[in-house]
């Protein structure tokens, strides 16, 4: 480009140098030239002069051919700017139209976040109901069952009073069936048909005895059905205690993966740091471009004191240099919204990871209330067993109770055929004796036999409402394994929620983990896009202040030729 301006510098300095050569020697050729030779001189002269002119007209229009030519090439140079700096200007319009749509995404990851989050406490306040609501029907089981165990005891009470009472009786009455046996040994023939109507009774009493074994039996194998139900449920207590064992595990395990995030967050925290101070040196340095900028301005218009035309170019140039400083500052500042923005998401980022963590911490507290709640629970059905226990001990010493019963009533049966053989003995020796006297000894014997018959009557109606006491004590022992066998099948119930519960509470764990995982992810990809984009824009930045510097350069070459 330079070549053939200096070219044609060289060659109007030598003509520059060669003219007055030329005049000094026609001015000594006129002075030693004679007198007549002084037309020849002046024609000369003329000559040299119509040369100069021409000489001069010919500099003239190589002078205006060179500034002609720099004014094409300060306009293509304009030109080449102009379409750099456009191309530039869409660049960083592509750039903010991308942030802008990283912006509106992050935007509604958060809104996901904050939803996410709102699901989650009301999750959390409907279990707190619930959980609530089971402990005041549990509080209310263990009413009822302290009830229960206060009328069982009470039972248990009048049943010792009943049997004492009954043994007393059956003593009594043994004593005195003893006496009067000795004492009248001619009831035989009265008592005959009663003792056909006794064995009918006892028969009865027999059958009724059998169903009450039966029964009792039938108890006891409910009872020990209950007792393997409940070490069944015992067994699935202690395996979810250890499941929930492993979930608290894993949510520690969670709690130091999040900590770890931290530490990374706060690693990105400190690039940004750093990117932004290369950010403030890259301002920096273009203000000092600014400030040369300003002095390219200043030696433009001191240029413009000597070329009319180029300054109206030079204008152009720094009316195009100060809307390219205007896009410049208008692209700084959208650089620090940028970076405000960047702010505001990693401040937001921090809060909804606060909030995960507490949730967290909340989530890791009702399950350790949960894990109480079983406990309490398992110590129920321990209490629960232990109430079983002393009730089968109970249906154990009223069966023996009635084995000695029965046994009684088996030595009053061998009494009484003891006594009726003796009786019959007694009545073939009193008809080996005579008639007569059996005769005049009759009415003494009818009532004797009478009184003996009522007090028998009295015993076995006695001993017949033991029984259906007994029966009675039996039906409601029954409607108590009954009962109890409800609340065991609500408590399994309960225990079967609670498991269900549990393994919501770590599908929310889980879930929440890897939300929280995921929006590291991605602002850890947000902060990697957004440092390339610094970088991106640094280089830009860089590449431009080159160029303004190489465009400087060649500008001062411009102004020393």
């Amino acid at each position: 480009m330079s070549t053939r301006p200096a070219a044609a510098r060289e060659d109007g300095c030598v003509r520059d140098r060669t003219k007055p050569r030329k005049s000094r020697q026609s001015k000594a050729a006129l002075r030693a030239s004679p007198p007549h030779l002084a037309d020849q001189s002046t024609q000369s002269s003329l000559e040299d002069m119509s040369r100069l002119r021409e000489v001069t007209g010919q500099l003239r229009s190589e002078r205006e051919e060179e500034l002609r030519w720099k004014i094409n090439q300060l306009e293509k140079d304009k030109l080449e700017l102009t379409s750099k700096y456009n191309q530039e200007v869409s660049g960083y319009e592509a750039q903010l139209a991308r942030l802008r749509a990283l912006l509106e995404r992050g935007e509604a990851n958060r809104q996901t976040l904050e939803y996410e989050v709102a699901v989650a406490r009301r999750d959390a306040a409907v279990q707190k109901s619930s959980s609530e609501d089971r402990i005041a029907d549990l509080r209310k089981h263990n009413q009822q069952l302290k009830t229960l165990s206060a009328e069982l005891s009470q039972r248990l009470s009048d049943l010792e009073r009943a049997l004492e009472i009954t043994r007393q009786a059956r003593e009594e009455d043994q004593q005195g069936l003893q006496a009067e046996l000795h004492e009248r040994d001619r009831l035989l023939l009265s008592t005959s048909a009663d003792n056909d109507q006794l064995q009918a009774e006892r028969r009865r009493l027999e059958a009724l005895l059998q169903e009450q074994n039966d029964t009792l039996k039938e108890l006891k194998d409910k009872m020990d059905r209950v007792q393997k139900e409940r070490e069944r449920d015992a067994e699935e207590l202690r395996v979810k205690t250890s499941e929930l064992k492993l979930s608290a595990d894993r949510e520690e395990r969670m709690r130091t993966e999040v900590e770890s995030a931290m530490q990374r967050m706060k690693a990105l925290e400190e690039n940004v740091e750093s990117e932004r101070a290369a950010h403030l040196e890259s301002k920096f340095n273009s203000e000092i471009i600014q400030l040369r900028l300003r002095d390219l301005e200043a030696a433009l218009s001191v240029e413009k004191s000597s070329q009319a035309e180029a300054v109206s170019n030079l204008e152009l140039l720094r009316q195009n240099f100060g809307e390219v400083e205007k896009a410049y500052t208008r692209e700084r500042d959208r650089a620090t919204d940028t970076h405000h923005k960047l702010q505001q998401l990693e401040k937001e980022y921090l809060s909804t990871k606060t909030e995960l963590i507490g949730q967290l911490d909340k989530e890791k507290a009702t399950s350790a209330e949960l894990i109480g709640r079983l406990e309490q629970e398992r110590a129920e059905s321990v209490k629960l067993s232990l109430r079983l226990q002393e009730q089968e001990r109970v249906q154990t010493e009223n069966q023996h109770s009635l084995s000695l019963v029965q046994k009684k009533l088996v030595w009053v049966e061998e009494a009484h055929e003891a006594l009726l053989k003796e009786m019959e003995q007694l009545l073939q020796h009193y008809h080996h004796l005579g008639a007569p006297q059996i005769n005049n000894t009759g009415e003494g014997d009818e009532q004797s036999s009478f009184a003996l018959m009522d007090i028998l009557r009295r015993t076995l109606q006695h001993y017949h409402t033991e029984l259906k006491d007994l029966l009675k004590v039996v039906d409601t022992l029954k409607k108590e394994s009954k009962e109890k066998e409800k609340i065991i099948t609500e408590q399994r119930r309960h225990i079967q929620e609670c498991e269900g519960q549990c393994v919501c509470l770590g599908e929310e764990v889980q879930r929440l983990r890897v939300s929280v995982t995921e929006a590291a992810d991605r602002a850890q990809t947000e902060l990697r896009s957004v440092t390339q984009r610094w970088e991106e824009e640094r280089e830009r930045h860089t590449h431009t202040r080159a160029q303004i510097h190489t465009l400087t350069q060649e500008h001062e070459r411009d102004q020393q030729v």
